[in-house]
């Protein structure tokens, strides 16, 4: 029997799982549904965050159990469905500026070592009965010689399981939410920001401004059909919608975009083998105050793309090697405003080895992203470690060493190199 059939067959004793969320701009687990079912984090991942088949298949279907129809309401339950990550953590940065004054010297390094505060997520996804579903998350930062505040990042009401046939593979979703970006959920390292989705040209020109930004590794505003179809292959997993912006005024006619995802399983020897690719194309309204026609600020726009391919692989033989990579092209046409063109290419491998099955994790991933218009290359590589005390509460240590450097017309005037080092804890109930 494959994997997934044994995965859709054992239905009735694992019908609890956890929903994926972010938390400071990071994914962690929430053990929303583990208290009420008795079970842990590992019925839907392999380790916290990254996503085990069964994850996936729930994820696809609304953050609601693949092959069931969720028919009663979360109000009629005793109890409601919230949950709550924390993560505090000690840190070490160290900065170099690696270029050299006038006289040939070059300045010390800059280090400092600080607590990082704590960084909470309060999340809730639940039943508001038959079809209907809801899913938020509100980060809230304490600490850091600041008052505490409280976001929404993510705010959907989602109407599920639209064949009414239990297979998940058509879903909708309306409101402030995440496109499904591949990997996007898969960065554990408390500082490892992604390079690959870093790149905003326009948001680094003074005196431009924009209708709204298009960001599509933010949360947008908007709505999408997503689902898995289990028929094809091992399950083949889809989202497309349209975003008028990480704003909340949205305008379509000033700013919208459109995106589009496929990702395809298969099986060798056991071991699951994903490829897939996204697209993110869009344009947004542009006004640039340092320059006017007749006093008026000049109004153009932005024509923007990012598309890539990812790929995933675990080794067929010990099942404790995953191995996983994406590749990402990005342009933006400015008109007038900004008056170029700008261009990336981008990508990371990474790869997570299970030392010991629900217990004790390393990771170590590489990310660059390479700016054409100003020569302007980054590079970052981060290892790390999870071990779990218990299902819901682990230690993290993790480090990351980045490099930046920037030629453009031929000469260096940016030569960066960073590194922290961190150490901590994080919990979820």
């Amino acid at each position: 029997m494959r994997p997934h059939a044994r995965i859709l067959t054992s239905l009735s004793i694992a019908v609890a799982i956890l929903i994926t969320a972010m938390a400071v701009d990071r994914a962690e687990a929430v053990p929303v549904f583990a208290r009420k079912y008795n079970t842990t984090c590992f019925t839907c991942h392999t380790t916290p965050p990254l996503l085990n088949d069964f994850g996936l298949r729930f994820q696809a279907n609304g953050y609601q159990l693949p092959g069931t129809l969720e028919r009663f309401a979360q109000a009629d339950q005793p109890n409601f469905a919230m949950g709550v990550v924390a993560q505090p953590m000690i840190f070490y940065n160290r900065s170099q500026n690696n270029l050299a004054d006038s006289t040939g010297a070059v300045a010390p390094a800059v280090s400092a070592t600080s607590f990082s505060g704590i960084e909470v997520g309060l999340f809730s996804s639940a039943s508001l009965g038959a079809h209907f579903s809801f899913y938020t998350g509100l980060p809230v930062a304490i600490g850091n010689g600041q008052p505490a505040t409280i976001d929404v990042e993510t705010a959907n009401l989602m109407y599920t399981d639209a064949l009414n046939d239990g297979s998940g593979s058509l879903n909708f979703r309306l409101g402030r939410f995440r496109f499904f970006i591949p990997y996007q959920h898969q960065v554990l390292l408390a500082n490892a920001d992604p390079l690959v989705y870093s790149y905003d040209p326009i948001g680094s020109i003074a005196g431009v401004s924009r209708a709204n930004t298009l960001s599509f590794a933010d949360p947008n505003f908007g709505f999408s059909a997503f689902g898995m179809i289990p028929g094809i292959g091992e399950g083949l997993k889809w989202d497309a919608g349209i975003s008028g912006g990480t704003g909340s005024d949205i305008d379509l006619t000033k700013a919208r975009a459109f995106f589009g995802s496929l990702n395809q399983t298969f099986y060798v020897s056991n071991a699951p083998l994903r490829i897939g690719g996204f697209i993110y194309t869009g344009f947004e309204n542009l006004t640039n105050i340092n320059d006017s026609i007749a006093g008026a600020p000049i109004q153009a726009h932005n024509t923007m793309t990012r598309e890539g391919v990812n790929f995933e692989l675990y080794d067929p033989w010990t099942k404790r090697i995953d191995l996983y990579s994406q590749y990402m092209i990005g342009t933006d046409d400015n008109v007038d405003a900004a008056g170029t063109s700008y261009s990336i290419t981008a990508g990371f491998v990474g790869v997570n080895v299970i030392i010991a099955p629900e217990r004790f994790y390393i990771y170590g991933r590489y990310d660059f992203n390479n700016q054409k218009e100003t020569s302007d290359n980054q590079h970052q590589i981060d290892i790390g470690f999870q071990y779990h005390l218990l299902p819901n509460v682990f230690m993290t240590g993790v480090y990351t060493i980045s490099n930046e450097v920037a030629t453009p017309n031929g000469t260096k005037t940016v030569d960066q190199t960073n590194s922290t080092a961190g150490i901590g804890f994080r919990f979820g109930f």
